[in-house]
């Protein structure tokens, strides 16, 4: 069953757009889908992972080093919301 993890941060999208760039564009195991956009309180992301596992070691693993090199505080987000869902394949 795939995870779902939608979050906002009080973060411009600018700041995203270096934190994107900091991560850098290795394949990521695991990630489905990634969208990102900036919104009323920052930016918003919506992942959908293939598990809840892929989703918390692409975080341990790719994004704390990438917020640590850019000397950005990993506060928690503003909002989450996470789910395990079915993918259905619409062709």
């Amino acid at each position: 069953m795939a995870y779902v993890v939608i979050m906002e941060f009080d973060a411009d999208w600018v700041t995203h757009l270096k934190i994107d760039e900091a991560v850098g564009d290795k394949p990521v195991k695991g990630l489905i889908v990634h969208a990102a956009g900036p919104c009323e309180v920052g930016t918003r992301t919506f992942d959908i992972w293939a598990s809840h596992e892929d989703s918390e070691r692409f975080f341990g693993e790719r994004i704390a080093p990438a917020l640590q090199a850019l000397g950005i505080e990993g506060g928690p987000p503003l909002s989450v919301q996470a789910f395990n869902a079915e993918i259905v394949r619409v062709s």
